[in-house]
């Protein structure tokens, strides 16, 4: 039902949300075996809708590809397969050592990520956390936004882009 909503919401203001095809299941597949963890299910559904994108409070073209990145950037952007990998890459080295591990899938508007806690058990769904960069891991576990990433969605999609975080 939030899928058919942000559909909706898209096709009302194609100027203002900036969203990618769906990803392949073998695409979801090969990000997980990248990073090692499952997705929760709900953000592996999304994923096959929307591979990544955002929404904006004024409009602007998608031929603008300068303004359009500068424009993902300083907004609350969903991270497609690619993004993921590479923000994955990136925040590792932080929890590697310890007994977790997180998955981002949202770069914000103040420049942090919001995470999941990597789940061992195969779809299960995890609280969205601000990976906030000026503290570690241990830290995140105490910096909970959402419930799920179905609440922090059902948010997202009725402000239009705009979310809690901590930052």
């Amino acid at each position: 039902m939030l899928l058919e909503k942000l559909t909706q919401l898209i096709s009302e203001k194609p100027g203002c949300c900036h969203f990618n095809a769906g990803a392949s299941v073998d695409q979801i597949a090969a990000l997980e075996n990248y990073i090692k963890h499952p997705l929760p299910d709900t953000y592996r559904i999304f994923l096959l809708f929307y591979n990544g994108g955002f929404m904006l409070p004024e409009p602007i073209k998608k031929t603008d590809t300068d303004t359009l990145e500068s424009a993902a950037w300083n907004a609350n952007t969903l991270l497609g397969i690619e993004e993921i990998g590479e923000h994955y890459d990136r925040i590792e080295y932080k929890f590697m050592e310890k007994d977790m591990a997180f998955v981002p899938f949202c770069h914000t508007d103040n420049q942090e990520l919001l995470v999941f806690a990597a789940q061992e058990e195969p779809y299960a769904d995890s609280p969205v956390y601000d990976a906030w960069h000026e503290v570690g891991p241990y830290d995140w576990l105490e910096q909970k936004l959402y419930g799920s990433f179905t609440d922090f969605l059902e948010d997202y999609i009725a402000k239009s882009g705009l979310i809690e975080t901590i930052g």
